[in-house]
């Protein structure tokens, strides 16, 4: 009894097998599967790899293979103790070098004020010079009419050269302070430029430390861990494979009788389905 049970359940498995068949049979030979070709062939995609652009050890890795990516999200990221010391040093190294460029500018601004003290001494014996001279001629026609002595003419001939001679050292100091006021400004340039070149290195640094994070170039799917945490890798070494899933494509295999029956590039409806 039980083998014939066991018959009964054959003979309806092979029922249901036939009928399949049959139906895939017809459903290939209706009108509609008419100019298609049955071939096979294998999809592809893009590999991209994620890689460091300084010589450093992993410190952590974000993203497990068959893990979906989005474009620009962490997935790796780098040592960065060396380079937040860097950091550090180069900040400080900045606020050194601003405080000598204000020091600079006020040199600077001492030297200018020294200037203007000795140009403002040339315009007092200038002025002094003046009356002297008038004075002077006054005298000499006092002595032409006899109204005073050639003493006093003499002396005050005197003081007029000895302030002509206190102009002179006087302008000899307007010279002097404008070298210095050359030379307080070159050192003011050269303060700007070490405070410049400060905050170079501070964006130079804080590039690499942006750089030292890894980050996926596209959305798409982790494939490979080629390096693991606290490997230590060269400039370009390699972290993780990603597939860009934005750029599939299929390579497909015709078989050589119908090679002749389609021609690249035409817009003749062509296409493939995989079933």
């Amino acid at each position: 009894m039980q083998q014939g049970k066991n018959r009964k359940l054959f003979l309806g498995g092979a029922a249901i097998a036939l009928i399949i068949a049959l139906t895939a049979s017809y459903l290939l030979q209706r009108d509609d599967m008419k100019g298609f070709i049955k071939s096979n062939g294998r999809i592809e995609v893009t590999p991209l790899d994620i890689s460091t652009k300084l010589p450093g050890r992993i410190e952590t890795i974000l993203a497990d293979e068959g893990d979906y990516v989005e474009a620009g999200q962490v997935v790796a990221v780098m040592q960065l103790d060396s380079l937040e010391a860097q950091l550090e040093e180069a900040k400080a190294y900045f606020q050194q070098a601003k405080h000598n460029a204000d020091s600079a500018k006020a040199m600077v601004a001492a030297r200018m004020s020294d200037k203007e003290a000795a140009e403002a001494a040339v315009s007092a014996k200038e002025s002094q010079l003046y009356a002297a001279e008038r004075k002077m001629k006054r005298i000499e026609t006092l002595v032409k009419k006899g109204a005073t002595t050639e003493q006093e003419f003499d002396d005050q001939e005197a003081y007029t050269r000895v302030l002509t001679a206190e102009i002179a050292t006087a302008k000899s100091k307007v010279l002097a302070a404008q070298a210095a006021v050359d030379a307080a400004k070159a050192q003011s340039v050269a303060a700007e430029s070490q405070v410049l070149a400060a905050q170079a290195t501070i964006n130079r640094v804080n590039a690499d430390i942006k750089d030292s994070k890894l980050v996926a170039p596209v959305k798409g799917r982790i494939q490979y861990r080629i390096s693991e945490p606290g490997e230590v890798l060269g400039a370009g070494g390699k972290v993780l494979n990603l597939l860009d899933l934005s750029k599939v494509h299929m390579t497909f295999f015709l078989p050589t009788q119908y090679t002749g029956l389609l021609v690249e590039g035409e817009n003749d409806g062509t296409e493939v389905r995989i079933i």
